[in-house]
This record gives structure tokens, C-alpha cells and sequence, in this order.
């Protein structure tokens, strides 16, 4: 039973890493080109798409340009009519070669999955988020089919012992 609920835990383990993982994808792009666009001298306006994105009930993902100060500069993730309030510190861990990923839930019923990286001249640092709610879905839906499998599997071991230890009795 120990060895099925540690294959069973593995594979949840691995397939829900890769579905959060995966969920950086669209941002860890969004966010480089961004930053591209900034550090060839492209205005500000026109490197952040100008469509807005409402975080709490959208899939698409969002920028938001922070200024080496840590105020919004652009954005166009809106949590209401204003960008998501980002917690202090957390632009502290990104520079120009290192992006940060982060979760961040800026309200109890919305979490984002972040990336964070900062243009080469340190003039700015550009956010790239995105709703978490089909992921953390999909990572529901893995969690129930794994428990399942196990209660399956452990069952069915459970069966083939108690037959084993029926048919050893009779003897």
C-alpha cells in the first residue's frame, strides 16, 4: 500500500509542477518582449498592449511597468479600474538577468501566476500575470483522478490479498 501512494503522490506531484509551471509560459514571453520593446526606445504606451485585461475574471494575460522607484509607470492588467496592487519587496528579487516568478493573490478570490524581470539599464521592471483559475482547475481535476486511481488500485490490492489469504486458509 506505502509503494502505490508514493507512485500515486510522484505522479500527482510531477504532472501538478508542470501544470503551475506551464502556467508561466504566456507571461515569461509577454514580459521579454515588453522589455525588448522598452530597451530599444520604444515609448512606454506603445510597448505595453493597450487592451485592457481584467484580472479577476480574465484568462488573457496582463503587463504592468513598474519604474526602478516601484510606482506604475503602464499597464494594462486592471483589478477594477486600477492595476493590482503588487506586495513591497517583491520587485526587489528580479534584475536584468534574473526573472522572477511569483504567485500573487491581490484579492481572497483572485491568485495570478507572475513574472518579473527588469530592463538592462534598470530604468524599469515589467510584470507579466495571468488568472490562475483554469489551472488551478486542471490541478483539481489531476489531484481527483490520482485519488481515485490509488482508491482503485488499493482495492484491488486489497482484494488480491484478502483471495490469497482465503485460498491459504482452505489449505
Amino acid at each position: 500500500m506505502v509503494v502505490v501512494t508514493i507512485i500515486f503522490g510522484t505522479i500527482y506531484g510531477v504532472v501538478q509542477q508542470d501544470q503551475r509551471l506551464g502556467a508561466d509560459s504566456p507571461q515569461l514571453e509577454m514580459a521579454q518582449n515588453v522589455r525588448s520593446k522598452l530597451e530599444q526606445g520604444v515609448s512606454l504606451p506603445n510597448a505595453v498592449p493597450a487592451e485592457p485585461v481584467q484580472v479577476a475574471s480574465s484568462l488573457s494575460p496582463f503587463v504592468i511597468v513598474y519604474g526602478k522607484d516601484g510606482k506604475v509607470m503602464a499597464y494594462n492588467g486592471q483589478l477594477g479600474i486600477a492595476p493590482p496592487t503588487l506586495p513591497e519587496g517583491v520587485l526587489d528579487n528580479a534584475s536584468p538577468t534574473k526573472t522572477h516568478r511569483l504567485t500573487w493573490q491581490p484579492t481572497d478570490t483572485t491568485r495570478i501566476a507572475a513574472v518579473i524581470t527588469q530592463t538592462n539599464d534598470g530604468k524599469y521592471y515589467v510584470l507579466s500575470g495571468r488568472n490562475l483559475v483554469e489551472v488551478e482547475r486542471i490541478e483539481n481535476r489531476t489531484l481527483l483522478l490520482c485519488l481515485f486511481g490509488w482508491v482503485i488500485s488499493v482495492g484491488v490490492l486489497s482484494g488480491a490479498f484478502l483471495l490469497l489469504q482465503t485460498k491459504s486458509l482452505d489449505r
